[in-house]
């Protein structure tokens, strides 16, 4: 099928608009302010990026229509705030350990480094709570006794044997100290895992406890889940290659147009303006497909071979989403792959065999044990607005056959339409 053949290609259509729109793309420039060393604080504009890893420099301009843009790092701040956060100027020690299960050691002891960093800020006030994060670096907390940045002491290392992991968990006594104006809080303690919601949690129920004013709190965003109905038509279009099975091979095949659809489950993770999110559907569709191949000797002797293939599938796709925000829109791409579970079969053979005067019919199986299970990959485009949402698929799959010299290969292509609640 010409149409479904020119969509192979999609993947590189897809690459080719999302990095027009990564390179054009403009930046968002929110009003915040930054404090200059020593402590000079300036009103303006700050390309805020949604961080997903706190960053090391920013860009900032004090009219929102000037051209001229300063760039500075924690060398020159003592901090800045933008949208909803607000970070602060370091000197901390950074544990360099891997947490990774595959770059585990035996050693219980942190591996420290010392720079100058920024801080994210998730709760300010009598008890602070910072974080941080970059690419090569675990996850880590810090507390602020007097001017000092103290590091949550937490680590992973392998046992004695080598045979699973055991946990440092100093950080549970370091907040024991912290917070010990509450003493109601201890019981919370054993609870309290080495990540942003438990310890936002268990500064919450501090200052519940004491009664005390919080100045900020930066509340952890939490993943989405977004459900969704999916309706369309499907373009099917299977071929055929190997030894044995001439009436199937030579055949031409027609393309089958059916309606398709089902329900999405879009898992949209926090930060970098939920650009990525995990998608996974139940997808019904179906696809009835028909080939002739005469082997004709002379116009007295001659066989029509024609053929007759049909499946329902129940399809499981799951799949990766780059979401980006275009005007009031949102372009995406999804790449992943897909299970197929085959039932509702035709399969169909007519062999008319014509010799002369003399005509006989017979019918068999196209082909014998159909498979069940079909494995694709799938990669689409499409747009979203508010709730509506329409997009463009292509498929290929493995297809039905069971048998090594034969070897069928399914194409499809997708047209769906989709409504978010």
């Amino acid at each position: 099928m010409k149409g479904i053949s020119l969509f192979s290609k999609l993947p590189f259509i897809v690459i080719f608009v999302f990095a027009f729109n990564n390179i054009y793309g403009r930046s968002e420039y929110l009003p915040g302010y930054i404090i200059k060393l020593p402590c000079d604080t300036i009103q303006g504009f700050i390309d805020y990026r949604n961080w997903s890893e706190t960053p090391t420099k920013i860009f900032f301009k004090q009219q929102i229509e000037s051209d001229i843009i300063n760039e500075y790092t924690c060398a020159d701040l003592n901090g800045f705030k933008v949208a909803d956060e607000i970070y602060v100027r370091a000197v901390v020690k950074i544990d360099d350990s891997k947490l990774n299960a595959d770059n585990l050691d035996f050693n219980n002891e942190l591996l420290f480094i010392t720079d100058t960093v920024f801080l994210e800020t998730m709760v300010q006030g009598k008890k602070s709570l910072y974080y941080y994060q970059n690419k090569s670096i675990k996850v880590q907390f810090y507390i602020k006794q007097d001017s000092t940045y103290e590091l949550l002491i937490y680590k992973k290392y392998l046992n004695e044997q080598g045979t699973r992991y055991t946990e440092n968990k100093r950080y549970l006594n370091q907040l024991a100290l912290y917070l010990g104006d509450c003493p109601d809080i201890k019981e919370n303690f054993t609870n309290t895992a080495y990540n942003k919601q438990s310890l936002e949690k268990l500064f919450m129920r501090f200052y519940n406890c004491t009664n005390s004013e919080i100045i900020f709190q930066k509340k952890t965003e939490k993943v989405i889940f977004q459900t969704s109905i999916l309706a369309g038509i499907s373009l099917t279009n299977l071929s055929f290659t190997g030894a044995g099975y001439p009436y199937l091979i030579s055949a031409k095949w027609d393309n089958s147009a059916n309606f398709t659809g089902g329900l999405s489950f879009n898992l949209i993770f926090p930060r970098n303006f939920n650009k990525l999110s995990y998608n996974n559907e139940l997808l019904y569709t179906e696809y009835m497909v028909k080939g002739i191949f005469t082997d004709h000797k002379s116009d007295n002797d001659y066989t029509v071979n024609t053929s007759e293939i049909g499946l329902s599938y129940l399809k499981y796709n799951t799949m990766l989403r780059y979401n980006q925000s275009v005007a009031n829109t949102f372009i995406f791409i999804n790449s992943g792959i897909s299970c197929g579970f085959a039932f509702n079969q035709t399969n169909r053979y007519l062999r008319e065999k014509v010799f002369y005067s003399e005509t006989s019919v017979k019918e068999f199986n196209a082909i014998e044990n159909i498979r069940n299970l079909e494995i694709a990959y799938n990669i689409g485009i499409g747009s979203k607005y508010k709730k509506y949402s329409v997009e463009i698929r292509y498929e290929r799959g493995n297809g039905f056959s069971d048998f090594e010299t034969l070897k069928v290969r399914s194409k499809r292509l997708y047209f769906l339409l989709g409504f978010s609640f």
